[in-house]
């Protein structure tokens, strides 16, 4: 603590018991100059009475947090302390230079690799609305947009994604699934000090369910099947006809990817997603009415988590609406009568196939997610074997599981062309021609990755799984199992 008005001063804080060692958080002392900005983390100035303690009514307290720069740790606090007649209107400000000087030492004293995956991380944060991460061997550095993103066992998920291919790659930009079960697209660059990797950067891109550039237009592998030609005509004929447009389909199928690029008429959209909590679903249709009045195509996702006290709110606002309108939602929408009133506003509903129906897709789309990968070395190729055993997989979240399963193939690979081995476990053994209950996929995954557990001795993972050996057997003839 720095003190000013000489003895009186210094003794009056003696006899409130401000010395060195003394505990001043908000647990023992209740609002204060000390503790409760430890608490809040923010700059505060405590006024005489505004104190918990009446002893400490005659002070002034200016308190100013103060954070190392590479962890975002708080490590202390800045207080300083007048008494309550004397002029203190630039004690704030004092403290805030004070602490920045102190914060600013701290990053001075730091390592050249520590200060320079900081210089990074502040970089990439200068995006608008982009969540950054920033690892190092002991440091963890995120912004507010990746903390309401990321749950505590995301840290771990991140880091051992990145860690597969941080000795190999200089940037990669791939799918990855977080432990809430949401996949985001995140672009990870490495940053080096004298060629020593001293962490890495990661900032998440906006797509939040992220499609294949090229799903709309000639893939580079060949033609699209029929299945999917004949939505890409359906739709296409929709734009060119039809005022609302409904698309319904299972997640990661397509739905947003064919809103945004075949239905916005060329003038441009905007989408909102609609929450499933009733206060904040008032506040994204409050802004969808705004906007259907403009001249842009507004798409409006995740129709199904609509409460009904909403339904007829949407219905109004879409029968008034001047601007072209796209609603997306799962496979079951409006099957409800109370959904009614939705549909009567409805031009045109075109229901989006799953993966699983257009498997023919899947090499051109294994083209395409590699292209948007930004893998900066030679073109990769999947053998036929792995693309014959993506082919006979049931996708339960489309193209949004197809990108992290490719991905992840390509880091297995060592960035090489890629094996039926390095496909994740669970995606290798599939019979021919399989359509699998989630049952089945379920007794599958356990057998496969029992197997590989067990280095592929068939008794000991019969042991293992407490079946017989002649079960296992005949299991992974079902399910294509080959060592």
């Amino acid at each position: 603590m720095l003190s000013g008005g000489g003895r009186e001063l210094r003794s009056a804080l003696d006899q409130v018991g401000v010395e060195p060692g003394m505990d001043r958080s908000e647990q023992a002392v209740g609002t204060s100059g000390i503790g409760t900005v430890l608490e809040a983390h923010q700059p505060l100035m405590i006024v005489g009475d505004e104190h918990y303690k009446e002893s400490l009514d005659r002070f002034v307290c200016s308190g100013v947090p103060i954070f190392d720069p590479i962890g975002n740790r708080l490590v202390g606090v800045v207080n300083l302390c007048s008494s309550t007649g004397e002029n203190n209107e630039l004690m704030m400000l004092l403290a805030r230079r004070v602490g920045r000087s102190i914060e600013a030492r701290l990053r001075d004293t730091s390592t050249q690799a520590q200060r320079a995956l900081l210089d990074e991380y502040i970089r990439m944060c200068r995006t608008p609305a982009q969540a950054v991460v920033a690892f190092g061997p002991e440091t963890l550095m995120m912004n507010s947009q990746a903390s309401a993103i990321l749950g505590p066992g995301d840290h771990a998920v991140l880091w051992n994604w990145a860690e597969e291919w941080i000795s190999r790659r200089n940037s990669m930009t791939g799918v990855v699934e977080l432990t809430g079960g949401v996949t985001s697209r995140i672009r990870a660059s490495r940053v080096l000090v004298d060629s020593v990797t001293s962490g890495v950067v990661l900032s998440f891109l906006p797509d939040e369910s992220p499609q294949p550039s090229r799903l709309l237009s000639e893939p580079r592998g060949g033609k699209w099947s029929r299945v999917w030609e004949s939505t890409l005509e359906r739709v296409r004929a929709a734009g060119n006809t039809s005022h609302v447009v409904a698309l319904r389909g299972e997640s990661g199928a397509g739905k947003a990817t064919l809103a945004a690029g075949l239905l916005d008429r060329g003038v441009g959209h905007v989408e909102f997603l609609l929450p499933a909590n009733d206060d904040e679903q008032r506040v994204v249709l409050h802004d969808v009415r705004a906007a259907l009045h403009g001249s842009k195509t507004v798409i409006v996702r995740r129709v199904q988590n609509l409460h009904r006290s909403q339904i007829a709110n949407l219905a109004s606002y879409v029968e008034a609406a001047t601007a072209p309108i796209v609603l997306t939602g799962a496979e079951s929408w409006g099957s409800e009568d109370a959904f009614a009133p939705l549909l009567q506003a409805v031009d045109v509903i075109i229901d989006v196939p799953p993966l699983r129906e257009r498997t023919a897709d899947i090499p051109q789309l294994v083209a395409e997610i590699i292209a948007a990968s930004d893998i900066d070395c030679a073109p990769l190729r999947f053998s036929r074997d792995s693309l014959g055993a993506l082919m006979r997989c049931s996708w339960p979240r489309n193209i949004a599981e197809l990108c992290c399963v490719v991905n992840s193939a390509i880091l297995n690979s060592g960035f090489n062309d890629v094996k039926l081995h390095d496909l994740p476990a669970e995606y290798r053994y599939v019979g021919p021609n399989m359509q699998l209950s989630t049952l089945q996929i379920a007794e599958r995954d356990a057998i496969a990755t029992a197997l590989a557990g067990n280095g592929w001795n068939k008794s000991a993972t019969a042991k293992h799984l407490a079946i017989g050996r002649a079960t296992l057997y005949r299991k992974m003839r079902e399910f294509g199992i080959e060592a």
